[in-house]
């Protein structure tokens, strides 16, 4: 939110990476420059809990849903 506490909701669900990981379907959308990081060690990053995002390599239906701003290649 850019520091904007104000615009923070005042309530909100979460859930654990269990519950993620045993969904039908895994869906994780990358939409931001700063998001590169993130579908790099997704996708091609070693399995490990320090970093969750990972899990889902071995998820039977992931899918990571990037549009050309993530996908643009950092200068």
């Amino acid at each position: 939110l850019g520091g904007a506490i104000e615009d923070m909701p005042e309530y909100a669900v979460t859930i654990g990476i269990s519950e993620i990981l045993n969904a039908k379907k895994i869906r994780l959308g990358v939409f931001r420059p700063w998001h590169r990081a993130v579908v790099r060690r997704a996708a091609c990053g070693p399995v490990t809990a320090e970093f969750p995002v990972t899990l889902t390599q071995h998820h039977t239906d992931a899918a990571i849903l990037v549009n050309d701003v993530a996908a643009e290649k950092a200068i």
